[in-house]
């Protein structure tokens, strides 16, 4: 019979994290925020979407102001009526997309307010879902992504996904369960 100490696993882990670990991944995490907020804003004065006969690219400003401004404009006519609708899916693209900075503004306040709630989880799934609407937009206004838009996307998950912080401090690692013994026969 095999006597393994429960001890004897977490103190490699806690070696690997060092004392430090907690403070060293809550560091990791403002940096990971803070750069990826800074690619997300430099993605907006780069070109975003390029048309395909080679004229002048679109910059990410240009592109977020437009479809916010077609999805505000759509409202104001809503109220006095149902506007005529050629293509629904490319309306509902456009709209969509145009609430993405929205709804990831949004969710970066609830990261600052409430990092583990259930609406921040819900945000970033919200993100990712709405995100192809874009690429539905490139398609029937015959554009094509470039740096800003996969920036823009990059700076937005890094921010949305940078607060991974561990299960437990490693201090609470010796803690979790208390010590064991695990029989193991052979």
């Amino acid at each position: 019979m095999i006597h393994v100490n429960r001890l004897a696993a977490v103190v490699p882990l806690l070696m690997l994290c060092g004392a430090d670990g907690y403070k060293t991944s809550m560091k990791r995490h403002s940096q990971l925020l803070w750069i990826g907020l800074f690619i997300y804003a430099l993605s907006f004065f780069l070109a975003s979407a390029g048309p395909f006969d080679a004229s002048k690219p679109l910059r990410g400003y240009f592109c977020a102001s437009v479809t916010l401004l077609f999805s505000w404009e759509e409202a104001k006519l809503w109220v006095h009526g149902v506007p005529s609708i050629n293509n629904p899916l490319e309306y509902i693209a456009v709209l969509v997309s145009g609430w993405i900075n929205a709804i990831f503004l949004v969710a970066l306040l609830g990261t600052s307010l409430r990092p583990s709630s259930s609406s921040f989880t819900l945000a970033r799934i919200m993100l990712i879902l709405v995100i192809p609407s874009c690429w539905l937009v490139f398609y029937y206004q015959q554009l094509y992504p470039r740096e800003g838009h996969f920036l823009w996307i990059v700076g937005m998950f890094m921010v949305l996904f940078s607060n991974n912080v561990p299960l437990a401090r490693p201090e609470q690692l010796l803690t979790i369960g208390g010590p064991k013994t695990i029989s193991i026969e052979t």
